[in-house]
Parts: structure tokens; C-alpha cells; sequence
């Protein structure tokens, strides 16, 4: 079933602003692959804890995926 996103108002000035100034200071691209370094990172360090050890077989498949991901993006985008 889709959730209804609620909006409550229009973009304020200051937001807009701020929205425009992180997007000229932030490469997309680098900071997407930053997340993706924190995420593995996370992953692998719940998986050393013992916590969701399934978790250690998605890793090697996730960096694959995201390589996979960065070549599609410097090749065709």
C-alpha cells in the first residue's frame, strides 16, 4: 500500500538557498559513493558484532552491485 506524502507548505527562500548551495558544493557523484562506503562499512562492522551475521554473504554482492553502479555512471551517464 503507497504512503501519501503530506506536504506542509511551500519551500521557503532560505531553504531553497540551502538546497542550492549543497548542490554546488557537493559532487552528487562522490558523495553517493560516500554513502555507499559508510553503509558497507556498517554492514561489516554488525557482521564482526555477531549482529545480523546473514549479513556478511549481501556484502561481497553490494560492492559488486556498486561497482557495477560506477560504471554504468562514468560509461553512459
Amino acid at each position: 500500500m503507497p504512503v501519501e506524502k503530506v506536504r506542509k507548505g511551500k519551500v521557503s527562500a532560505p531553504l531553497q538557498e540551502h538546497f542550492e548551495s549543497f548542490l554546488q558544493l557537493v559532487s552528487a557523484s562522490q558523495f553517493s559513493k560516500c554513502l555507499r562506503r559508510l553503509l558497507l562499512s556498517y554492514i561489516r562492522n554488525e557482521v564482526q558484532t555477531g549482529v545480523d551475521s546473514f549479513l556478511e554473504e549481501f556484502i561481497e554482492d553490494l560492492e559488486v552491485f556498486f561497482s557495477l553502479l560506477d560504471t554504468i555512471e562514468e560509461e553512459y551517464i
